[in-house]
């Protein structure tokens, strides 16, 4: 027998809200809400009525965002109410609820910027991890990955993570402080996972979610490794008040770390960005020699920053996909090249991404078992990949204007594009190419600067650069080696 049965109501859809800004859904006196406004294309004119604390404000939706604006919140949790209303038919699209927590902020914090960069300590930078798992993931790979220029790990089922299985702390909340000293004597960060909701029904001889998330959360938010919390991970829309739930209790105890959250599919990004801080986003479309080009991730990664609002983190393909699916033999999957990979973290950091997590460690400890020797030939090209963003996040996270690129396309028939970025006296011009097929297009840079092609895939003739390549391609220009 069934007894999880769920009556739902097919009718017309109720509009979507919830809060982009205050991060960590802690607000301030005087300061607007912003809040994501998703009505399905109904109304020209609409209005939001919101009440808080016996406060009622109705404010104008525009570009599918309102900014709410009370004067005072409560200390704790203060509860919002909204409805959306057509201002010509009066008709009022259903009522959403959302709480906020009004909280003294610690000192030490990784906070966001307004673009969705982080900061940590007062200072902006690029995130640049790796996903792991408890079953594979020990002490001694911390080094590698740290070299490789990774400056955060996700460690998968963090509340089962030992990564010192002998050594054997008494306690769950023992050995995560453990695990976190550990990445902090390596000079890593931790993204720790809640995803894994079955896992926080007890920990420590502590039930249910509404208490082992706090008693997590509040045992290790004054770590300086801990990076903030990753909570979903491709999952069903129907777990979302779940989620909403788990969230909350996440931030309502911890107003310092990011919230990260995650779906694979584009479509689902206007819901999900009720369910963090930090929008990250997966699409791997590498699969065998037939793969010959990226479009499919320039669709995902526009979608997904055009609907959830939030700061994007790109989770690039940094797998082979015969390590999980076996419909055919595993020597006719492929793992993406270098170059590839490149241009997929080139092609997000074009369209706005503000952080990378590549997918993963574990998969390439399992394709070595596959196919002997893998990693070792992989994992040097990962690290290239990683050292190329890492050494272009002053351009990530500057806020200088830049010359205008124009892009002319002469032969084929690929998406080019091409960015320029400034930072200080630095410069660099990237420049990706979806494939497939071969392509040439002209790049006229703003003052004809002068610059340097990383890659040899564009050079300079006739007053213009030049840039040829064929499918899934990419290039980076500087004006200094």
């Amino acid at each position: 027998f069934y007894d999880n049965i769920q009556v739902v109501d097919l009718g017309e859809p109720e509009a979507i809200v919830y809060p982009l800004e205050p991060k960590f859904l802690n607000p301030m006196d005087n300061a607007p809400i912003r809040c994501r406004v998703f009505n399905y294309g109904r109304g020209k004119e609409l209005r939001i009525v919101a009440t808080c604390n016996g406060q009622t404000v109705v404010e104008k939706v525009e570009d599918e965002e309102a900014f709410l604006r009370f004067d005072k919140f409560a200390p704790g949790k203060n509860e919002v109410v909204c409805s959306v209303v057509d201002v010509a038919s009066k008709v009022k699209y259903g009522t959403y609820r959302f709480n906020l927590y009004s909280q003294k902020v610690p000192e030490h914090r990784i906070g966001i910027r307004n673009d969705g960069i982080l900061i940590r300590d007062g200072k902006p930078f690029l995130p640049v991890g790796i996903y792991t798992n408890h079953v594979v993931f020990r002490e001694q790979h911390i080094p590698e990955i740290r070299d490789a220029g990774f400056n955060f790990i996700m460690p998968y089922a963090t509340v089962l993570q030992n990564i010192r299985p002998g050594d054997k702390p008494k306690t769950t909340l023992e050995m995560l402080r453990r695990d976190l000293d550990i990445f902090e004597e390596n000079g890593m960060l931790m993204l720790a996972s809640l995803k894994e909701r079955h896992l926080l029904k007890e920990i420590d001889g502590i039930k249910g979610m509404e208490q082992t998330v706090p008693y997590i959360v509040n045992g290790i938010k004054d770590h300086k490794a801990l990076m903030g919390w990753y909570i979903t991970d491709e999952n069903p829309l129907d777990e979302l008040p779940e989620i909403i739930r788990l969230r909350e209790l996440v931030s309502s105890n911890d107003p310092a770390h990011p919230v990260a959250t995650l779906t694979d599919k584009a479509k689902d990004a206007i819901h999900y960005g009720a369910t963090g801080d930090v929008f990250m986003g997966d699409s791997y479309p590498i699969y065998d020699d037939k793969t010959r080009d990226m479009a499919r991730v320039r669709r995902y990664v526009e979608q997904c920053i055009k609907d959830s609002r939030l700061g994007f983190w790109m989770v690039p393909q940094a797998f082979n996909w015969g390590c999980f699916r076996k419909e055919k033999p595993f020597s006719e999957y492929r793992y993406p090249t270098e170059q590839e990979m490149r241009s997929m973290c080139l092609l997000a950091m074009n369209l706005g991404a503000k952080g990378y997590c590549f997918f993963s460690y574990g998969s390439m400890l399992r394709a070595d078992d596959l196919d002997p020797g893998s990693r070792a030939r992989f994992w040097p090209q990962v690290s290239s990949v990683v050292k190329l963003l890492r050494e272009l996040e002053p351009f990530f996270i500057s806020t200088e204007s830049a010359p205008a690129v124009e892009v002319t396309r002469n032969t084929g028939e690929a998406v080019v594009e091409a960015k320029a970025y400034k930072a200080g006296n630095k410069l660099a011009v990237v420049v990706t190419s979806d494939g497939p097929g071969s392509v040439e297009a002209v790049l006229k840079v703003a003052g004809n600067p002068k610059l340097i092609s990383k890659f040899g895939l564009t050079e300079f003739r006739n007053g213009a650069w030049r840039f040829k390549a064929t499918d899934i391609a990419s290039d980076v220009l500087v004006n200094e080696p």
